[in-house]
């Protein structure tokens, strides 16, 4: 056989396995091209949708941040605030926050306050329990403490919105007040963020649910490129797609499927064209994979020059690896006043080692070789030389390799937005009236005073009480109040040193914190002074006010090493200063939290004892001085405690009428005596004309003439056999409501008498205006009869002045035959004292009722 037969016969025999190696070989390559082709789309896809998620991020971040500044000022007013200041802060909100619908305070979760009320009327009175697609977002913020974004979310007063809601917690962080919510359009967050369809990719957003928030939702059923965005409490996902959709290749229209099928028909009939064919081919190989790469740089010039990169409103810097700029939009020359031309080829100053702060640069590189990301903010500087609050997001665009070749910075201007931080930052930490520290910086200085001070350099905490105030409020209004509180805080600046802080804390409130002390001098000058320049008459819109201030001091570390021992320990020493006379100061001492302790509890104690009827009302006869007969009784009011038996009324009275448990142990008081009356009356036994002792606060409250309508209301006790006594201190405090409330008790049929007449300091003048009847004279002036000749002069006195003007008189503590005498001989028409009756519980003066009606029974006629 010869060579070339022989040749032919291996032609033959090699041409169907080679036909068929050329033909998979084609199908291999063209399968290789396709998916090429595909990972490069699907690359620019990835890189454009990175552009999408990096706005939509910033949005949702800028929003959270407001969305904390709100609540932080919620927060700081311990959930109390003015509606006035609220809309103020929401209008300045929504001005510079399109994006933003509404904003709404929920307390307790049902929401009370929108702004804007108008069109979101539907809104108020929604509660977030009736709302089942709700409840669980409200419940997880406020379990977890944390800010969440809900949505989208069906609105009751139309549309749909995605809403931020974070719980405000007052009093320390320890109590729940309720849910903010920042209520925002779903479509204008979507839009800005490019989501939905462009020209260069179709969009979609959805929850982790599968919830659609926005964009087109046939976008997750085609394959799309996928990506988390972070929001608060959550995530969502990202899908994008091409505008027009995948491009689909068939391999049948492959030229090297092609070339596979001729490379086989040319191997069936010369095996030795096979071998320079396929050396062709591998040339050919070599050039195809060059033009790719050419195609590959091409198309990434394509991606910096897209349509979502000119047309984005927030500043996009494209750089190379070395942060070298290659391409800016027209939004960042808008912004920091840079033309392109004078930034491509430079890095970005934050992003220099060798300009501005180099150690925050080379965080920011170290972070980006790690993790391929870096978000915060920075202060930028425009061409003009203007500093402006600037939020970055930059992100790593890797390559085929997985090394960073190219990064996408995404730059806010934020300036409006820390202008409204800076805003609700001034709120949260100073009182709005005064201008002065609250009590939130109040505590942070204390607290850094503290930790500064020594034995050798200590700090003094001075509570302020300022006494007369509330007198002021009422009489001129509180107008003139607030006028007042302004012109008190700026007295007290000029009291104190440059670095001593001052703050009003509350009401008519106010601290003092010296600091940098080496002895107590120092601090007694500063009270002296203090108490010294407020009592210099205020002119408040041409009315002289006075006041006084009752001061407390404690010194740190003396005191007290931590802020709440020493404002306790300062708070008893205040205490202390007002019931020593007002007008001064006391350091604290040990024994003064014992008797605050001691307070408190016996405040407790006496109001657990009054939900559960310990008080009691005992009486003490009145008699006739001529006949020593009881016409009419005094009604006295005493605590039967389960534990400590009878408590005396000299130990819980005071305590009563510093506190609110005055109104409602007077109200016990006045309803058991009436009571008392009641039955008597009903029972025909001659009780006389029975008083009852009403309080300071009682009359100031305005409403005891109402009460006692309504307490008598439901008796057959005629008012004429009742009367109401109280002291010279109702006229001394506001004469003109105790004028207007005894009016309204006299008009009742009650009469008026007045206890311990001649102890107060008021002018008689009240006596010709006022609808009194009655003079008590007190027991101090009966105590030394007839020996005192002042005594006796005061007794005579009064005596003779109730004799001019119509009034009855009873002398009070008749204990001795002596004083009785003189009493009687002077004129005085009724007594009261151990002399004839001490104190007694009720039953027992209803046993003398009764055996007096028996005496009138047995008496003879005439």
């Amino acid at each position: 056989m010869t060579p070339t037969l022989k040749l032919h016969r291996i032609a033959f025999a090699m041409a169907l396995p080679a036909g068929l190696l050329c033909l998979l070989a084609g199908l291999l390559v063209a399968d290789l091209q396709q998916k090429r082709q595909d990972a490069e789309q699907r690359a620019k896809v990835a890189t454009e949708l990175s552009v999408v998620r990096t706005r939509l991020e910033g949005i949702v971040e800028a929003t959270s941040s407001l969305t904390v500044g709100l609540s932080n000022w919620l927060e700081t007013q311990d959930g109390k605030f003015e509606p006035a200041v609220f809309e103020t802060l929401a209008r300045k909100t929504i001005l510079v926050n399109h994006h933003i619908r509404s904003i709404t305070l929920a307390p307790q979760d049902v929401i009370s306050s929108v702004y804007p009320l108008a069109g979101n009327e539907a809104a108020i009175g929604l509660r977030y329990a009736d709302h089942y697609d709700e409840v669980d977002d409200v419940i997880k913020a406020r379990l977890q403490r944390i800010p969440v974004l809900a949505g989208p979310i069906q609105l009751v007063e139309g549309g749909r919105a995605l809403i931020f809601r974070i719980p405000v917690y007052i009093h320390d962080d320890a109590t729940y007040w309720g849910i903010l919510g920042v209520i925002t359009h779903i479509d204008s967050i979507t839009q800005a963020s490019g989501v939905g369809a462009g020209a260069v990719l179709q969009v979609g957003l959805r929850k982790p649910t599968g919830e659609l928030i926005g964009g087109d939702a046939s976008v997750f059923e085609r394959e799309p490129v996928l990506s988390d965005v972070q929001v608060p409490g959550g995530s969502w996902q990202l899908g994008a797609i091409p505008a027009n959709g995948w491009p689909r290749t068939s391999l049948g229209a492959s030229p090297f499927l092609y070339f596979g099928l001729f490379g086989g028909a040319l191997m069936a009939g010369m095996l030795a064209l096979l071998g320079a064919s396929l050396r062709r081919s591998d040339r050919q190989n070599a050039a195809l994979h060059e033009e790719v790469q050419v195609r590959k740089t091409a198309e990434e010039g394509l991606k910096i020059a897209g349509a979502a990169f000119s047309s984005s409103s927030e500043a996009i810097v494209i750089m190379d690896s070395a942060f070298r700029v290659m391409s800016v939009n027209a939004a960042f020359t808008d912004i920091s006043g840079y033309a392109e031309s004078e930034v491509v080829g430079a890095v970005l100053p934050f992003l220099d080692p060798h300009q501005g702060d180099g150690g925050n640069a080379q965080g920011i590189v170290a972070s980006l070789s790690g993790a391929g990301r870096w978000r915060g903010e920075i202060v930028n500087l425009r061409k003009s030389g203007e500093r402006y609050p600037t939020w970055v997001t930059i992100n790593a665009v890797a390559s085929g390799n997985g090394a960073a070749e190219r990064y996408v910075a995404v730059c806010s201007d934020i300036s409006a937005i820390k202008q409204t931080e800076q805003e609700l930052d001034r709120l949260a930490h100073f009182d709005i009236l005064t201008a002065l520290p609250n009590r939130l910086l109040f505590r942070r200085r204390l607290v850094q005073d503290i930790g500064a001070a020594t034995r050798d350099s200590f700090c003094a905490l001075l509570l302020l009480d300022i006494d007369g105030f509330k007198s002021v409020n009422d009489s001129f209004g509180h107008h003139v109040g607030d006028r007042l509180l302004r012109d008190i805080a700026s007295r007290l600046l000029g009291c104190v040193r440059a670095r001593d802080t001052v703050a009003r804390l509350g009401g008519d409130e106010f601290a003092v914190i010296l600091t940098g002390l080496d002895s107590r001098d120092t601090v007694v000058e500063a009270a002296s002074r203090i108490i010294s320049d407020l009592q210099v008459p205020f002119n408040v819109d041409d009315i002289l006010v006075h006041v006084s201030v009752s001061i407390g001091i404690a010194c740190c570390p003396e005191d007290g090493a931590d802020e709440v021992l020493l404002t306790r320990n300062a708070d008893a020493a205040m205490y202390a200063a007002k019931e020593g006379g007002r007008s001064t100061y006391r350091f604290y001492r040990w024994e003064m939290t014992r008797a605050v302790r001691d307070r408190l509890l016996l405040e407790q104690r006496m109001r657990q004892g009054l939900d559960m009827g310990h008080f009691e009302v005992w009486f003490q006869p009145r008699v006739d001085m001529r006949t020593r007969r009881i016409i009419g009784a005094e009604g006295l009011v005493r605590w039967r405690d389960p534990e400590r038996g009878l408590i005396s009324p000299v130990e819980f009275i005071p305590l009563a009428e510093r506190s609110s448990l005055i109104h409602k142990l007077g109200d016990t008081v006045i309803r058991q005596t009436v009571a008392h009356a009641d039955r008597w009356h009903a029972a025909g036994l001659p009780f006389g004309k029975l008083s009852i002792n009403v309080a300071t606060p009682q009359i100031e409250r305005g409403d005891l003439a109402s009460e006692l309508q309504g307490i008598l209301a439901d008796t057959r006790v005629p008012p004429s056999a009742l009367e109401i006594e109280v002291t010279e201190s109702v006229f001394m405090a506001d004469a003109e409501r105790a004028r207007t409330t005894l009016n309204g008790i006299r008009a009742l049929g009650l009469s008026i008498a007045i206890d311990d007449f001649g102890t107060g300091y008021s002018s008689l003048a009240y006596l010709k205006t006022l609808p009194v009847n009655h003079l008590k004279i007190d027991r101090a002036f009966v105590r030394d009869l007839p020996d005192e000749a002042n005594d006796a002069a005061i007794v005579r006195a009064i005596i003779s002045m109730s004799r001019s003007l119509g009034f009855l008189v009873t002398a009070e503590g008749i204990e001795t035959p002596a004083q009785f005498a003189f009493l009687e001989n002077e004129g005085c028409q009724f007594g009261q004292g151990y002399l004839f009756y001490k104190p007694m519980p009720a039953a027992e003066f209803e046993v003398l009722l009764m055996e007096a009606a028996r005496e009138a029974a047995t008496a003879p006629a005439g």
